[in-house]
């Protein structure tokens, strides 16, 4: 992941990632992230989190 968005710098405001990383604990600089840990019973709820988020930028203006 980290390489990926490291050669897509011009695109950066534009890209939603979903992955997880262990404890949730890493981080990476210049990424804005809701962390949590792997549990994959969570991943439903994490989801929606970020829906809930994302989804007033795609509100036609």
């Amino acid at each position: 992941m980290k390489t990926f968005i490291e050669r897509t710098k011009n695109y950066q405001d534009k890209i939603v990632v979903f992955t997880t990383s262990g404890e949730g604990t890493y981080r990476m600089e210049g990424v804005d992230a809701i962390t949590g840990e792997s549990i994959i019973e969570n991943v439903p709820l994490i989801v929606n989190r970020i829906k809930v988020r994302l989804d007033p930028l795609f509100i036609k203006r």
